[in-house]
């Protein structure tokens, strides 16, 4: 299985998302890419997870800054897949993780050095790293309804974002 983030440019890849959303039973407006037209304050990016060079998965993407400097990266009622697909569910989720890194290196030029060894860096997804201070980031995303506790990250020599899909981040007001 492979994904694939696709622009709005990319039409044909467009059109193939839009199709298969509008199709499959768990699809919902707000997944098409006719929504993103919609919002128009909004960067949009799709990720298509394909078996084959049939699309098993979607997932819309809508990006937007706001005042205070930081970007709201939002899928809403996404993705659109058979959610007992652990291979589709992971693509399209470790894709959401590579468009996070991208956003950040494009407007703000962040290196993301990926977590590689599980084991020995479970607390974190990937590192980015500015170029100019030299300052780490850590990301720790988590799928579900999953609390993370900032508490277990105050080892971590840099600053530590947290994104959850349905948990919730306690004792992050430190």
């Amino acid at each position: 299985m492979q994904c694939r983030i696709i622009s709005k440019e990319n039409l044909a890849e467009v059109k193939q998302m839009d199709a298969f959303v509008k199709h499959h039973e768990k699809s919902h407006f707000l997944q098409t890419p006719a929504w993103a037209q919609v919002k128009e304050a909004w960067d949009w990016r799709g990720i298509l997870a394909c078996e084959d060079d049939r699309v098993v998965g979607a997932l819309s993407v809508l990006i937007r800054p706001l005042p205070i400097g930081f970007s709201l990266m939002y899928a809403p009622r996404g993705p659109v897949c058979d959610r007992n697909d652990p291979y589709a569910m992971a693509c399209l989720l470790g894709a959401a993780d590579d468009l996070l890194c991208m956003w950040l290196y494009h407007k703000y030029g962040y290196i993301c050095i990926p977590s590689t060894n599980k084991l020995s860096t479970q607390l974190y997804e990937c590192v980015l790293l500015d170029p100019k201070t030299g300052e780490h980031i850590y990301i720790q995303v988590k799928n579900g309804n999953v609390e993370i506790n900032a508490d277990d990250y105050e080892q971590l020599q840099g600053d530590t974002w947290f994104l959850t899909t349905k948990g919730r981040v306690i004792n992050a007001e430190k």
